[in-house]
């Protein structure tokens, strides 16, 4: 459906980052560092808990509070699967705006998600333009299964609010970067 391939990220720097899940008060945060989405499906589906039970039973939803989506909401970390198998109530898509971060494909894959819950995007970017890729010289923007093509951060959530459901089912909040209260100003009471 153009929304689930995407190429994976083989930087052994990125892959390499820690993940760690978070439980306390009855909550549960999933933080990601710049690990492969693939990856983290596959070590919830592995990893035991402190019950001595499996995290998450393959192909069932692991849902948390929070997620901090894997390297800033790069499509070549964010995969399809990861957002139907790990379900939050706020994504956090900690980026400073560069490197097209966090690319509106993947804020696409959230759509299919608004049409069944609400949820939170929170963003830490202070600036809502992108500085256009290049390839060979010429400018290249992302582009959306429609063929639409946005250059920054504002038109892509522009774009996706156009769903009445998205519109109706998600918030969007921003954030100042390095905020270090970021994670626990948006966790529910």
């Amino acid at each position: 459906d153009g929304l689930t391939v995407f190429p994976d990220d083989n930087d052994v720097f990125n892959l390499s980052s820690i993940t760690m899940l978070v439980e306390g008060f009855g909550r549960k945060i999933l933080l990601t560092g710049d690990q492969l989405s693939e990856h983290i499906v596959d070590a919830l589906e592995r990893v035991k808990g402190a019950n001595g039970k499996l995290l998450k039973k393959k192909g069932k939803p692991f849902p948390v509070d929070l997620i901090k989506v894997p390297h800033h909401g790069s499509k070549a970390n964010v995969q399809k699967r990861f957002i139907d198998q790990v379900p939050a109530g706020i994504y956090v898509f900690s980026a400073n705006g560069k490197d097209q971060n966090p690319d509106p494909e993947v804020l696409e894959l959230f759509l299919p998600v608004a049409q069944k819950r609400k949820f939170t995007m929170a963003f830490t970017n202070e600036d809502m333009e992108y500085v256009p890729q290049t390839k060979n010289g010429n400018e290249v923007f992302p582009r959306f299964t429609d063929n639409t093509t946005v250059k920054t951060l504002a038109q892509a959530l522009d774009h996706l609010r156009k769903d009445e459901n998205f519109k109706k089912n998600v918030t969007i909040e921003f954030r100042k970067p390095g905020a270090h209260s970021l994670v626990y100003s948006l966790m529910p009471k």
